[in-house]
């Protein structure tokens, strides 16, 4: 197996994993921010700003958490020279694959088709790139 297609299935492996958490995680996120949101309208009837702050901090984070998580998954089975890679991971991400499953109920062929998506564009990323050059010792 060439190096180029081994660094793309491994991105690819990484790539599905770290959506289907980031996925999971988004929901998660959102689901706390909106039961904030509830109590503080039941304790002070303001539901002007109610739960603004945990929705700002459940978006950063669940947006920033496919890019880095790419980045330590790909470091955690070696492989380097990975920046385009984690570039076009965080994009499909945020362009791509969140605003279709987060907060959308999506069936398991959406989940599939999505997560797919995302883990071609950065396999193919991840294949476009050249392997470090592996320093010898003299």
């Amino acid at each position: 197996m060439s190096p180029y297609l081994h660094r793309a299935a491994k991105a690819a492996v990484v790539t599905t994993c770290v959506t289907l958490a980031g996925w999971k995680l988004f929901e998660g996120l959102y689901a706390w921010a909106d039961h904030a949101a509830a109590a503080e309208e039941a304790a002070d009837h303001n539901a002007w700003f109610a739960g603004s702050t945990q929705h700002i901090v459940a978006y950063i984070v669940g947006v920033l958490f496919v890019p880095l998580a790419t980045w330590a998954g790909l470091r955690l089975i070696k492989v380097r020279g990975n920046h385009i890679a984690i570039l076009i991971s965080g994009l499909a991400w945020i362009t791509l694959s969140a605003p279709r499953l987060v907060d959308c109920n999506p069936d398991v062929i959406t989940v599939a088709a999505w997560t797919s998506l995302q883990a071609v564009l950065t396999a193919a990323a991840a294949a476009a790139q050249r392997p470090p050059r592996v320093k010898t010792s003299r």
